[in-house]
C-alpha cells in the first residue's frame, strides 16, 4: 500500500501553505465525512492512516483543511465511527484505521451512500429555521419535482442539509441555517451564471468562491427574489446538462473509424458538433463512452471503437445497458455493474410499480438508468410508473456477433444472480482431502527441484490423506522446508480451466476469458520455540493501549494464536484471520497469496530445532 502518492504529496504541500477550511463549512455533514473516511480505508485495502483520510477530504472539498477541520475529522473517525463500530479502535500494534464488517455494511447501504435515509416529510419536520425562509422547506422540493419530474432528485440529509442531483450528478448542496436562511453550495458555475448571481442577489456580499483554484461557489437565499434567482440557476444548469439518449451515444461512436485511434480531445471536439448536454471535460467524455462499453484504450490516452459496436442495433443498446459501469462508492477507479442489482427486480416483479422503486438504491443515477432501461426495451414507462416487458430478459435470435455477445452477457449475469457464477466449484466445508489426481506427475515435478526418495513422498501423502500430522526431521539443507512448501500445493492442485466472467475494468469488454487454477494448499511457516503455550497456538487475553494510543491507559482484547489465525483465514470477513467471521453462518473462501495464486486453503507449518520437545509441549496444550 502506497501511503504517499504524488497527488497526496501535492495536497499536503497545499495544506501547509493555506489551511483555512473545515469540511462542515463547505457543506459536508458529519456522516459525509465518515463516509469519505471509510471509502478511503476501503480504497487502501481495509486500512488507512489519518493523513490519507485528511487527503481524501481535501480532494472532496477542493481546499486544505484548517487545524480545526482536522481536529473535527479526527473526532468523527476516532470517536464517532469507533463508537458506531464502523472502524476498529486504534491499536498501536496495528497502526492506522481498520474498517470493520459493520462499517463496510453501512458504507454499502443507502445511508452510507451519502444519504440520510430520511423521507422528505421527516426531514421537513425536523428543520427549525427563521420564518423568513421557512416556506422554502416545503416549496423547494415541490418545485423541483413539478418542474423536472424524475430528472432531478432532492435528497434530504441530516443536520438540515440536502443534495440536489441531476442524472446522478450533484447540482448543488444546501443547508438551512437557523438565522441566516438557506445556504447553497454549487460545485461549479459557468462564468455567466456566476456573474449573474453576483449582480442579482440581494446580498452579493454573501457570494463566496473557493480559493486554491477550485470551483465551488456559496451564497445565501434571504427572500423570494433570491429564491427566483436560485430557480433560474437550477433551470439553466439542468438545460445545459440534459444528456443524449442511449442511441445517440451509440450513433456517435458507430460513425467513428474502427481502424483509427482517437485522443479524448479528438472525441470531445467531434461530439460537441453533434451532441448537446455532454461533459465539457475531454477525459470525462471519453470515460463515459468507456463506461457504456463503446470504446476501449490500451494506454489510457488513445481510444478506439469496441469491435461489436457495428452489430445489431437492438443488441447493442441492451448490451450497453447491462454492461454499463458505474463508479464504485469507494472513490477509487473501480466500477460496479448496476445490472447485478436491477435484473432480479425485472424477473421478480411483473406488476406496475411506482417510479422510485426501480432504482431506489441507486438514487443518484436513477433517472438516467430508468430512461436507458426503457430505451433498450427492458421496461415501459407510463407517467410515474414502470413495468418490466414480457420478453425483456429473453435471448435475441440471430447469428450477429453483437447478438451473440449480448446473449452470453445476459446468460452470465442471470447465472450469477441465481448463485451459479461461472467459477471453480466451492470447496465444501469439512470435506476430507480428495484423492491425489496424478502422483507420478507430482513426483516428476518435485524431482526437478528436490532430490528426495519417492517412497518418502508417498508415505507423507498417505499420512495426510489419513488426517494425520507429519513431522519432517533431518540435518539442515536436506530440503525439509522446500518440501513442506511445495508438496501441499502440488498434491491437490486442480487442472487449469478457462472461465467466461463478467468484467468491470474500464477498458475491458463486457465478458472476458479468464484462465483459472486452484492449487492445493499454501503454507503459513512459523518458527516455534519450546516455551510455546496455549496463547501462542490457540490465543488468549492480551493487553493493549486505548483507542487513540495517547492516554496510556490499558484495555484487554483477544489475541488469536497461530493455529487459530490460520483456520480463520479460510473464512470471509475475518480480516486475514484477525477477527471471528461476522454473523452466524460461516462462509468458506479460497486463499489467495500475495502473487494472486488461488489455493484450496492454507496449512500451518512449524519449524523448530527441538521437534520432539515441542511436540510434547503442544500435546499438553
Amino acid at each position: 500500500m502506497d501511503d504517499s502518492t504524488d497527488q497526496q504529496q501535492s495536497i499536503d504541500d497545499q495544506a501547509e501553505q493555506a489551511a483555512t477550511a473545515t469540511a462542515a463549512a463547505v457543506g459536508l455533514s458529519d456522516d459525509e465525512q465518515i463516509r469519505i473516511a471509510l471509502q478511503e480505508i476501503v480504497r487502501n485495502d481495509g486500512m488507512a492512516t489519518i493523513q490519507q483520510i485528511y487527503n481524501a477530504v481535501v480532494r472532496e472539498i477542493g481546499q486544505p483543511l484548517s487545524e480545526q477541520g482536522r481536529a473535527s475529522l479526527r473526532f468523527f473517525v476516532n470517536k464517532v465511527a469507533v463508537e458506531r463500530g464502523y472502524v476498529s479502535p486504534y491499536d498501536v500494534e496495528k497502526p492506522g484505521w481498520w474498517i470493520t464488517p459493520q462499517g463496510r455494511a453501512w458504507l454499502e447501504s443507502p445511508n452510507g451512500d451519502n444519504s440520510s435515509g430520511l423521507t422528505i416529510a421527516d426531514w421537513q419536520t425536523a428543520i427549525n429555521v427563521d420564518a423568513r425562509v421557512a416556506w422554502l422547506i416545503t416549496d423547494y422540493p415541490q418545485w423541483l419535482a413539478a418542474t423536472f419530474q424524475t430528472r432531478v432528485i432532492f435528497e434530504p440529509q441530516t443536520d438540515q442539509r440536502f443534495t440536489v442531483l441531476h442524472n446522478g450528478q450533484v447540482i448543488h448542496k444546501g443547508r438551512f441555517n437557523p438565522t441566516d436562511g438557506l445556504i447553497v453550495y454549487f460545485s461549479s458555475l459557468p462564468d455567466e451564471l456566476y456573474q449573474y448571481v453576483q449582480r442579482q442577489l440581494s446580498r452579493p456580499d454573501t457570494v463566496h468562491q473557493s480559493r486554491q483554484g477550485t470551483d465551488w461557489v456559496r451564497f445565501i437565499i434571504y427572500n423570494e427574489a433570491d429564491y427566483g434567482l436560485l430557480q433560474k440557476v437550477i433551470t439553466e444548469i439542468v438545460n445545459l446538462d440534459d444528456t443524449p439518449s442511449l442511441w445517440e451515444y451509440a450513433t456517435f461512436v458507430r460513425q467513428l473509424d474502427p481502424q483509427t485511434s482517437y485522443t479524448a480531445s479528438d472525441l470531445l471536439v467531434r461530439a460537441q458538433k453533434v451532441l448537446k448536454g455532454i461533459p465539457t471535460d475531454a477525459k470525462q467524455w471519453a470515460t463515459l463512452l468507456c463506461q457504456l462499453r463503446l470504446l476501449t484504450s490500451d494506454d489510457n490516452i488513445h481510444y478506439h471503437v469496441q469491435p461489436y459496436v457495428q452489430g445489431n442495433e437492438q443488441a447493442l443498446l441492451r448490451l450497453m445497458v447491462l454492461a454499463y459501469l458505474h463508479p464504485d462508492s469507494s472513490g477509487a477507479e473501480r466500477y460496479t455493474l448496476p445490472a447485478r442489482l436491477l435484473l432480479p427486480r425485472l424477473r421478480e416483479i411483473t406488476a406496475t410499480q411506482a417510479m422510485h422503486t426501480f432504482t431506489a438504491e441507486l438514487r443518484r443515477i436513477a433517472p438516467q438508468l430508468l430512461n436507458w432501461y426503457a430505451e433498450a426495451g427492458f421496461i415501459t414507462i407510463d407517467d410515474d410508473h414502470w413495468q418490466a416487458t414480457a420478453d425483456g430478459l429473453q435471448p435475441l435470435l440471430g447469428e450477429d456477433a453483437t447478438m451473440q455477445l449480448y446473449n452470453a452477457l445476459l446468460t452470465t449475469l442471470l447465472a450469477e444472480i441465481d448463485g451459479k457464477p461461472n467459477d471453480l466449484p466451492d470447496v465444501t466445508m469439512d470435506e476430507p482431502l480428495p484423492p491425489v489426481r496424478d502422483i507420478e506427475a507430482v513426483l516428476q515435478e518435485l524431482s526437478r527441484e528436490l532430490i528426495i526418495d519417492e517412497q518418502v513422498i508417498q508415505r507423507i501423502c498417505r499420512s495426510l490423506l489419513a488426517g494425520r500430522h507429519v513431522v519432517l526431521s533431518g540435518p539442515p539443507g536436506t530440503g525439509k522446508t522446500e518440501l513442506a512448501r511445495r508438496l501441499p500445493s502440488l498434491l491437490w492442485r486442480e487442472p487449469a480451466q478457462t472461465l467466461t466472467q463478467l468484467a468491470t475494468g474500464l477498458y475491458q469488454p463486457p465478458l472476458i476469458e479468464v484462465p483459472e487454477q486452484r492449487h492445493g494448499y499454501a503454507i503459513e511457516m512459523v518458527t516455534a520455540t519450546e516455551d510455546w503455550g496455549v496463547r501462542d497456538v490457540i490465543g488468549g487475553i492480551a493487553p493493549c493501549l486505548d483507542s487513540d494510543g495517547r492516554t496510556g491507559s490499558l484495555r484487554y482484547t483477544i489475541a488469536y494464536g497461530h493455529l487459530t489465525r490460520t483456520l480463520l483465514r479460510h473464512f470471509a470477513g475475518t480480516e486475514d484471520g484477525r477477527t471471528l467471521p461476522p454473523g452466524t453462518e460461516l462462509k468458506r473462501q479460497d486463499y489467495h497469496d500475495k502473487e494472486g495464486r488461488r489455493y484450496r486453503g492454507i496449512w500451518l507449518v512449524l519449524m523448530s530445532l527441538r521437534v520432539r520437545r515441542l511436540m510434547r509441549r503442544l500435546a499438553v496444550c
